[in-house]
């Protein structure tokens, strides 16, 4: 939403439109919240697509809010939606999901700046990881990472709202600490 609003505003331009997912299967209704949307609504995309409830992922998920998006046909022939495996692990991380971006790039040397848009309050903590793997992989690619700026509501559940922001601000520490130590 963030990011079809400032393209429709002109104040994000693009060429490409590229979505980073993976196959992280989707949570319905966790201890009273709706962390990837309620059961029903999960229940009525799987039907829709095809699958079942338990086969939904976030990948799913991306594609849905894509085609109900302001960005959506914007990009003709130029958008491509990245579907990073798990693997080995529990589920597709930064890391992992980049380094996928950076296979697709290597096939895309026209692609020279990218701006990604996440959502606070992991932009630092993308930022960092982002840094590293295109260091690792010597992308010789610009980038820049946005985001809108994250709304507390402070009348509901603020204990964890504040352990959400700490926890975020723990992975931007963490994900800084190579940096920190190589300079």
């Amino acid at each position: 939403e963030y990011a079809g609003n400032l393209y429709v505003e002109d104040k994000l331009s693009a060429e490409w439109l590229i979505m980073l997912a993976g196959e992280r299967y989707v949570t319905p209704d966790k201890n009273g919240d709706a962390l990837d949307g309620s059961k029903q609504e999960l229940i009525l995309l799987a039907n829709k697509i095809g699958k079942n409830i338990s086969a939904l992922t976030e990948t799913d998920l991306m594609r849905a809010e894509y085609e109900s998006s302001k960005l959506y046909g914007r990009f003709p022939n130029h958008e491509v939606l990245i579907d990073t495996p798990k693997r080995d692990l529990p589920r597709p991380t930064t890391e992992t999901t980049i380094m996928a971006l950076c296979d697709w790039l290597q096939q895309h040397p026209e692609v020279q700046s990218i701006t990604f848009v996440s959502n606070q309050p992991h932009v630092e903590y993308q930022k960092n990881i982002i840094a590293q793997v295109f260091v690792k992989r010597a992308m010789q690619v610009n980038f820049e990472v946005i985001g809108d700026k994250y709304q507390i509501d402070l009348e509901n559940n603020i204990a964890d709202k504040i352990n959400y922001i700490i926890q975020a601000l723990g992975s931007s520490i963490w994900a800084a600490t190579p940096k920190v130590i190589h300079d």
